[in-house]
């Protein structure tokens, strides 16, 4: 039995009759699941303890299951075919798709037909993927082993690449950094190129958005690029150095304000924080027509609007002042 808090974990070894006993914690909230061989992990439950009194859980655990499905794609005619040679893997995950790597992942490779059986699978939710030799892949999510044959479709995979280049000459960047965005998930690479070509293959297809910045130049954001099975989108960009942002904070009695988090709505997201001084300083900022947000624990959020930012240049923000919130007065009887 494995035993969390805000201090750490414990781990406590079972009785022959499934009981375990331990004391010495503190009150409040922990977080307890069991595990053994042979068996799924049980869930996670959140039990509150309470001082100076007993305090029962009983996590039930089930035996490890066979999973048994296909994995299918559509040919040129439109019908659906079994494909073989795949390899197959189920993990216990999160109902966001995020696997969850307690348990020991179940794998199987499906047979010429695209029939596949994983054994001693997680009796709890699953994530299920496919990744074909010729790069196609395909998942399922929230699958739960109850005997019923599970399809898993395989899509075709897209890519994208182009060229970055920026400065005065505008020639190829030899250093990237990418960050691909889709739906709440992020992935990133550093990429060394040569005349500032990239490639990204092997992408799932949808929607997605990419942020590309490289050393001494300021992020560029490309929005809503479909990726398509079987192509690669082009996505070329020329990146600036950007412009330099300053300023300082004060209070209602001019007296310097640190731990002002000064936020601007770039595409990058770009942030930074007062200093002791009440300074600021914001580096490779895209170019463009900025809004600058402006908030701290205690004090109402300050927004400075309609800020124009030039390549190159460093704009002054004037002087804010942030006035902290007034007090609740107590009514008198």
């Amino acid at each position: 039995v494995l035993i969390k808090d805000e201090l750490g974990s414990r781990s406590l070894a079972v009785a022959d009759d499934g009981r375990f006993t331990a004391g010495g914690f503190s009150p409040g909230a922990k977080l307890l699941q069991a595990t053994a061989p042979g068996y799924s992990p049980s869930r996670v439950i959140s039990l509150t303890l309470a001082p100076g009194s007993g305090n029962n859980a009983i996590l039930p655990l089930a035996r490890r299951r066979r999973l048994k499905g296909r994995v299918v794609a559509v040919d040129k005619h439109g019908r659906r075919v079994g494909v073989g040679g795949v390899r197959v893997e189920a993990w216990p995950s999160t109902p966001r798709g995020k696997a969850i790597w307690l348990a020991p992942a179940a794998r199987a490779t499906s047979s010429v037909d695209g029939s596949y059986a994983l054994d001693g699978v997680a009796d709890l939710p699953l994530l299920i993927s496919a990744s074909s030799p010729d790069g196609r892949r395909g998942r399922r999510l929230g699958v739960v082993s109850d005997g019923r044959e599970v399809l898993l479709p395989l899509l075709s995979t897209g890519g994208i690449g182009g060229v970055v280049s920026g400065g005065k000459a505008g020639k190829g960047l030899n250093t990237l950094r990418l960050r691909l965005e889709r739906s709440g998930t992020a992935r990133r690479w550093l990429v060394a190129t040569r005349g500032g070509r990239y490639s990204l293959d092997g992408l799932s297809q949808g929607v997605v958005r990419l942020i590309v910045d490289a050393p001494q130049m300021a992020p560029k954001v490309r929005s809503a690029l479909s990726i398509i099975g079987g192509t690669k989108v082009q996505a070329n960009l020329v990146l600036d150095r950007g412009a330099q942002l300053a300023g300082e904070v004060r209070d209602g009695r001019g007296v310097a304000l640190p731990g002002v988090r000064v936020a601007l709505d770039d595409a990058a997201r770009s942030f930074t924080f007062s200093d002791a001084a009440g300074r600021y300083r914001l580096h490779r900022v895209p170019r463009g027509y900025r809004m600058l947000t402006l908030t701290r624990a205690g004090y109402p959020e300050h927004r400075a609007k309609g800020l124009s930012l030039f390549a190159g240049r460093r704009a002054l923000v004037p002087a804010v002042t942030m006035r902290a919130k007034s007090a609740t007065s107590t009514p008198k009887l």
